[in-house]
């Protein structure tokens, strides 16, 4: 009863029968309750692996503050779960998600189709705009998808922008393209595990939000190359223990701006982990 979508007006027999599809074949499907510190039910998952396709049948949150911040983060799990049992796809069927479910699986890349599923591509090879596009043409074929909009921006003439917006929709899928720009910038291990996960943790851990977070500020210097938006990071460590130049994460970087560090802080203190001091070391005036 604490998943059942009474405000959308879900059956119980309905919310039973998708819950029994669930359990009637336990090799290929997997459902899993997501709960608070305190045991609080916040969240249910369910889905089935077809092949090379994953399918959620079940994708809910509870209404709340937290609850669309943790719809943000179970929709970025599906990719991590996709990756993991190898398939190159994802469907969602879920008929009674709440608005802002359906909000962050858009905000994720996900593509609406008319039925009210989302589906995207998952792959984890790197792949050339050419082949991207044969990629996508095969899954509309063989699922009866509408990827309209992911194959127009892989058409000429294409712009860094547009590959980069399918890229993102078909992630963890990398395009190898002349058009989109890469900077390679270092980061230091404890930023490298408050910003990204990457490493062991300190003394103390993660500040919840920056975990769970789908956005992120970085600083720098505004002296030198600055680079362009929108484009790729990669992110490699420089601390000891690592190999030189080893690449442990990448970030889409949406956009750059210029401001002093008081304006800075005001503004981005709940996406960064730079105090003012911080920021005003770096900023060098």
């Amino acid at each position: 009863k604490r998943h059942q979508s009474f405000a959308l007006g879900e059956p119980k027999e309905s919310f039973r029968r998708t819950l029994g599809s669930l359990l009637i074949d336990t090799n290929a499907s997997t459902i899993q309750e997501i709960v608070d510190l305190n045991n609080k039910a916040i969240g249910l998952l369910g889905s089935t692996i077809y092949k090379d396709k994953m399918q959620v049948s079940l994708l809910r949150t509870e209404h709340s503050k937290l609850g669309h911040t943790i719809a943000r983060t179970l929709v970025a799990e599906l990719r991590l779960r996709a990756r993991e049992s190898r398939v190159n796809s994802i469907e969602v069927t879920d008929g009674f998600m709440a608005n802002y479910v359906r909000d962050a699986l858009e905000s994720d890349g996900f593509t609406r189709q008319a039925d009210g599923i989302y589906v995207t591509l998952c792959s984890s090879e790197t792949t050339t705009p050419r082949d991207l596009l044969a990629t996508i043409i095969a899954a509309e074929r063989e699922n009866s998808w509408d990827l309209e909009s992911l194959k127009d921006n892989l058409e000429s003439p294409r712009t860094q922008e547009s590959l980069l917006t399918t890229e993102y929709a078909c992630r963890p899928s990398l395009i190898d393209a002349e058009e989109i720009d890469t900077y390679m910038i270092p980061i230091n291990s404890v930023w490298a595990y408050e910003l990204l996960g990457s490493g062991n943790p300190p003394l103390f851990s993660r500040k919840q939000e920056l975990g769970l977070g789908a956005e992120h500020v970085y600083y720098r210097t505004p002296s030198g190359t600055t680079p362009s938006s929108p484009s790729r990071i990669l992110w490699y460590r420089t601390d000891k223990g690592f190999e030189r130049g080893a690449l442990v994460a990448y970030s889409y970087l949406k956009a750059v701006g210029l401001y002093n560090p008081r304006d800075a802080h005001h503004r981005f203190s709940r996406l960064g982990i730079f105090s003012l001091e911080n920021i005003e070391r770096q900023a060098n005036r």
